[in-house]
């Protein structure tokens, strides 16, 4: 049986949807990658994102800024308004059982970082004074 064009076409499908289908496989049964979500409740958390974007814009029309200074053993974190109330979430993406969640009072926060893992972590602020909310994220190094 002689092959024409049209039957070369068939085969590279075919042999190119075999791989991807082999790829898909392999990748999904791969006990190295991890499928977690990094969150459990992401849906309702994509719907409230609005109030974050107010958050945000309201922190970019302050003259002041977030500032963040590390060192080996602290995270020091100063607001840049007179009262404050919120949290700190610290995320580590490798690993989603080692995120945490601080809360606080005051316009300055230090965080011990000194036990936690080296990496990158990522923190978001999210903190209220007596009339607005704001939000700040951002990350940071441990080596």
């Amino acid at each position: 049986m002689k092959l024409n064009w049209g039957h070369g076409i068939f085969i590279a499908i075919v042999l190119f949807m075999g791989m991807i289908i082999s790829y898909v496989v392999v990748m999904m049964s791969s006990a190295s990658a991890d499928h977690r979500l990094v969150e459990q409740d992401y849906f309702k958390k994509d719907l409230a994102y609005q109030n974050i974007i107010d958050a945000k814009s309201n922190l970019n029309i302050l003259s002041d800024t977030v500032v963040v200074e590390q060192n080996e053993q602290k995270l020091h974190i100063y607001l840049p308004t007179s009262h404050a109330k919120g949290k700190v979430t610290l995320q580590r993406m490798e690993q989603v059982d080692m995120d945490k969640v601080i809360e606080f009072e005051t316009t300055e926060v230090h965080l011990d970082i000194d036990k936690l893992k080296k990496g990158i972590w990522l923190y978001s602020i999210s903190w209220a004074d007596l009339e607005k909310n704001y939000y700040y994220k951002s990350k940071f190094v441990l080596k």
